[in-house]
């Protein structure tokens, strides 16, 4: 998709987590039912691992979509891997994989605009250190997977306003 400056004021058709009422959110089988409809870009969540690998993943814990304790920074990538992110959803989606930020970006990117929302935890779990983390980590993946005809489809954006503050001092 390329934007061009009369389409930043229409109206975007946005994909919130995939078509999330069709498949398990934020996983690839949302994603690409997604890109069924006649979207304009999609909406995916991302924080890190414990070894600072950026996941797309939306919950404060991981709880609710895999049934384990904890949250995406307590378990390294490898670990996330292991886990099924769809079985919750329907049976059908059972073993579904967790995407890093580099996966969805090497998948997607291109094809739709993608709107990154950073995902730096609760209001008390949030640490500088963290965040500018965050932030570094998705820029670099963004910076070594997505090419240059392709990043004007890539907004990044934030419920942390530090973040995004991150972002306007980050090189």
């Amino acid at each position: 998709m390329t934007l061009d400056a009369p389409d930043l004021f229409l109206p975007w058709l946005v994909a919130h987590r995939g078509a999330m009422a069709e498949a398990p959110e934020n996983t690839e089988h949302a994603f690409d039912a997604a890109l069924r409809h006649p979207i304009d870009g999609i909406e995916f969540d991302v924080q890190l691992s414990k070894d600072d690998v950026p996941m797309v993943f939306h919950d404060d814990t991981i709880g609710r979509i895999t049934g384990r304790a904890g949250d995406i920074g307590e378990f390294t990538y490898a670990m996330l891997k292991e886990f099924d992110y769809g079985r919750w959803f329907s049976d059908r989606f059972a073993g579904t994989t967790i995407l890093s930020l580099e996966e969805m970006l090497r998948r997607y990117a291109g094809r739709t605009a993608l709107l990154i929302e950073l995902k730096t935890g609760s209001v008390l779990s949030r640490s500088d250190r963290r965040r500018k983390k965050l932030v570094k980590r998705t820029l670099e993946v963004i910076d070594r997977t997505v090419s240059g005809e392709h990043r004007n489809g890539i907004f990044i954006l934030s419920f942390d306003a530090n973040a995004l503050r991150c972002l306007l001092y980050t090189s």
